[in-house]
């Protein structure tokens, strides 16, 4: 299993639109790709913003190229979620989760 993180800093205003975005348009559509397992957000308010670490977890890297593309590094972040940011990662970090 692949877990894929990213992280994103939410300008605070913008949490509940972000949030909403994650449950009505990301959610659904990860939960149609193969591979798809899972995902966790984790939140916590930082100086400046709200930061969010997005885990997505995945059966292989390539099924996390059916979701972002050739360069499965690329961070995949649409227009709309990104007018709510102060700033966020432009690349994916995966790691292969330990079977211990």
């Amino acid at each position: 299993m692949i877990a894929r993180h990213w992280t994103g800093w939410l300008k605070p205003g913008e949490v509940a639109n972000y949030e909403q975005h994650l449950t009505q348009h990301l959610f659904p559509e990860l939960k149609q790709l193969p591979g798809y397992i899972s995902t966790t957000v984790y939140r916590r308010q930082v100086t400046d913003a709200v930061e969010f670490l997005v885990i997505t977890h995945w059966t292989s890297m390539e099924a996390i190229r059916q979701f972002a593309g050739d360069d499965p590094d690329k961070a995949v972040i649409p227009e709309e979620a990104r007018k709510m940011m102060v700033r966020y990662d432009t690349e994916a970090r995966h790691y292969q989760v330990a079977q211990l």
